[in-house]
């Protein structure tokens, strides 16, 4: 237990050393492909706002998800990762963790408010050519924060899109 929390830490200042203050977004032409990162906190948000996104139009097969679970062993019916996962430097070993690392992502929703070390690592190292998270994490995260409650999917896929509307990406 008290490991997990020294490594959680250690990792957490090591991918914060990473993060650049002039972080530029890569090009993107349209938004094909995204990947949702979360807590199993708002794992019972997923299956909303996976609905919300295919209302406008992304196709469910191009959505992936991965939650971030506090015992290795809970099911939350996503694919899932742990703390354990994390390696000392920041990075992730998780299989299930490949397709939000993946370069084929177009856009990446970090759908957390709490800085935990597993999920800045996972968003960090992801190679997702837009992301977009809310303002309560780290502002070098993402390309674009959304200030929405965290509790209305709805809502946040409403301005969502249209911000990317208005940055011609749909």
């Amino acid at each position: 237990m008290f490991l997990n929390y020294l490594k959680g830490v250690v990792a957490k200042k090591i991918v914060k050393k990473r993060l650049s203050d002039s972080y530029a977004a890569q090009t993107v032409d349209k938004i094909r492909i995204i990947g949702i990162l979360t807590d199993e906190v708002f794992a019972d948000k997923l299956p909303q706002l996976i609905s919300e996104l295919t209302r406008y139009g992304i196709e469910q097969a191009n959505i992936r998800s991965l939650v971030l679970v506090s015992k290795a062993t809970a099911d939350v019916g996503f694919p899932a990762y742990s703390i354990k996962d994390l390696n000392w430097n920041g990075t992730l070993d998780s299989e299930n963790s490949q397709p939000i690392l993946s370069p084929h992502l177009d856009l990446l929703i970090n759908y957390y408010v709490d800085e935990k070390a597993s999920l800045i690592a996972a968003s960090e190292t992801s190679k997702a050519r837009f992301k977009v998270g809310f303002a309560s994490v780290d502002k070098r995260l993402n390309h674009l924060i959304i200030d929405s409650p965290i509790e209305n999917p709805s809502l946040f896929v409403s301005e969502l899109f249209r911000y990317l509307k208005i940055l011609n990406r749909i």
